[in-house]
């Protein structure tokens, strides 16, 4: 049995995070990468995690984006997310944390994040439509 419901718990909160993400780099400057990237992988993570909630799999607590996508794979998501993209943007959930190893972050970064968490995002809402339960 699906979990329509927990499913849009999940999917009701990524378009939060990367609507931030978005618009801190659309309107600060200097460009709060580390914040942006922060918040790509929330977006993606949480998407991601809505496809475990939607397949009554237990969510482990994780940040790590490969881990997520290998998972939705074995329930028979097609993520076409390269592992090297999947682990960049775990990095920026985890890199955030410690300022000195945010120095390498630079505006394409910020704009990659964005750009990858609205693929997963994108991705997500694909398999979940054609679970024939509509949009969540």
């Amino acid at each position: 049995m699906a979990d329509i419901d927990e499913a849009r718990s999940w999917t009701d909160n990524a378009p939060g995070d990367i609507r931030v993400a978005k618009h801190l780099l659309s309107t600060m400057h200097p460009i709060p990468v580390e914040i942006i990237g922060f918040h790509s992988q929330q977006a993606a993570e949480k998407s991601l995690k809505a496809v475990l909630a939607y397949n009554e799999t237990v969510i482990p607590r994780t940040h790590e984006i490969t881990e997520l996508v290998n998972i939705c794979k074995t329930l028979g998501a097609r993520f076409d997310i390269p592992e090297a993209v999947a682990d960049t943007i775990t990095e920026y959930a985890v890199k955030v944390r410690y300022k000195q190893e945010t120095r390498d972050f630079t505006e394409n970064d910020a704009k990659f994040a964005v750009k990858q968490a609205e693929n997963v995002i994108d991705m997500v809402e694909k398999y979940l439509c054609n679970l024939n339960i509509g949009s969540v």
